[in-house]
């Protein structure tokens, strides 16, 4: 929703900021007059998105309060999401002006100067830091019923790895394990990057790069595919060199996979006819953890923001019932 006016959306925002405040408040704020002020508030009520309540006058309490009632203005649900977008709109544009400007660690030293945490959910085609969290932990949750831990874990990582932001994150959290066997199927022109690699082989693991999907997910406890990231190439027809060339079916699983290898995918996974990384004629195999992992995103993602707001110690005592979780194995 647009705001009325340029005025009344600098004091919707001032009301986003620092809450239910009255025309004087608003005024100092902005520099100006009370009665300057009450136009865009005005256009803001008009507009559903402000209302005003009466704030009794502050006294000893108990005890008469005197004075006239001040009359307060605070966003309605509709006022909220307007600036919500707003500002999710001023931090995108922010974000892509630093990496176009920057390059690819712009979000990193923007986080670095940032005066409160931020989380990266994901910049363009280099990293996706939170997936990569809750990958190890589906990863982790997946093999615990076989008495596997992460070291000595073997893995297989399909499709575009170049522009797939979240294997380039897994790998690095990768690295912190022992003992790993690695192999990266891609096309050439879409191999890993060097660094990632040899950041790789440099904590000791065995990294094997390979364009041949069936030896690539033999002998393997994970197959980690990826989408062609159509939306990185110049041109769809570009993009279209490369989809489908490494598709997962049953037939393929059946003959190259160990029978419990574990399927997984960031998601959404492409299912239009020619491309199809992991095909439909999965979705009956116990092992495709797709959606098991799609739901360990929920508490892994709830997991930071109690750490980042300093509320890990009070999860407990606030825990209810879960009502979105199946039992059901897809």
């Amino acid at each position: 929703m647009k705001f009325p006016t340029e005025a009344a959306e600098r004091v919707a925002r001032i009301l986003a900021e620092n809450g239910p405040s009255t025309a004087s408040a608003l005024a100092d704020e902005l520099g100006t007059s009370t009665t300057a002020v009450r136009r865009p508030l005005a256009a803001l009520h008009e507009a559903g998105l402000v209302e005003a309540s009466e704030r009794a006058p502050y006294g000893p309490d108990p005890g008469p309060r005197r004075g006239r009632p001040s009359r307060v203005f605070s966003l309605t649900g509709a006022g909220r999401a307007a600036c919500e977008q707003a500002y999710d709109a001023l931090a995108l544009e922010a974000l892509r002006f630093l990496a176009e400007r920057d390059g690819r660690a712009a979000v990193a030293e923007f986080a670095a100067a940032s005066r409160v945490p931020v989380i990266n959910g994901g910049d363009g085609a280099n990293e996706h830091p939170s997936q990569a969290l809750l990958d190890l932990y589906t990863i982790r949750s997946e093999l615990a019923g076989r008495s596997r831990g992460l070291d000595g874990l073997r893995i297989a990582m399909v499709g575009d790895l170049r522009y797939g932001r979240t294997v380039h994150s897994l790998s690095k959290l990768l690295s912190l394990f022992t003992g790993l066997q690695i192999s990266l199927v891609s096309p050439e022109a879409l191999r890993m990057p060097a660094e990632v690699v040899d950041e790789l082989r440099s904590a000791g693991h065995q990294v094997l790069e390979t364009e041949a999907l069936e030896a690539g997910i033999a002998d393997v406890d994970i197959v980690y595919s990826t989408r062609i990231q159509e939306e990185r190439f110049a041109s769809r027809e570009e993009a279209d060199l490369y989809r489908g060339r490494f598709r997962l079916n049953q037939s393929v699983y059946t003959a190259n996979c160990e029978p419990n290898t574990v399927i997984m995918h960031p998601l959404p996974r492409d299912s239009r006819e020619g491309a199809r990384e992991l095909d439909v004629d999965l979705n009956d195999n116990p092992n495709l953890a797709i959606f098991r992992q799609s739901d360990n995103g929920v508490v892994v993602r709830m997991a930071l923001f109690a750490l980042i707001l300093d509320v890990a110690d009070q999860v407990e005592k606030h825990a209810g019932p879960v009502n979105w979780f199946t039992e059901r194995r897809f």
